[in-house]
């Protein structure tokens, strides 16, 4: 319960923008990769979304996140940057970092994946 508390806390700093609430919670050993039990999003995934430039600076700089994880939607934070954030240079740079971490796990990296009907 305690670790669904601080999660929800941590993602919504991220979605604030506080970049050094953000960089607190890492600093003394939260996971970065934290996902949100319902919605599947990472602080990577939110900080892309709304565009909080700062936050995924942060996030990049701490050297642990996980650019391969996807949303409840199947999403990768490259999507939502773009989607959400209309921020294409966030996008490109995240889509960089996904493929480059895809390649380096020997792993075909693919789009949000068609929903089956």
């Amino acid at each position: 319960k305690e670790m669904n508390r601080l999660g929800r806390e941590f993602l919504k700093a991220a979605e604030r923008g506080n970049a050094p609430a953000v960089g607190a919670y890492i600093e003394e050993g939260f996971p970065p990769n934290y996902q949100d039990q319902q919605t599947r999003e990472t602080a990577l995934h939110i900080s892309a979304a709304v565009k909080a430039r700062k936050v995924l600076r942060v996030l990049l700089d701490c050297g642990l996140c996980n650019f391969l994880l996807r949303d409840k939607g199947g999403r990768l934070a490259s999507e939502l940057a773009y989607l959400f954030g209309h921020d294409p240079a966030a996008a490109r740079l995240l889509g960089t970092k996904e493929r480059k971490q895809a390649e380096a796990q020997g792993i075909t990296l693919t789009r949000r994946p068609k929903m089956s009907p």
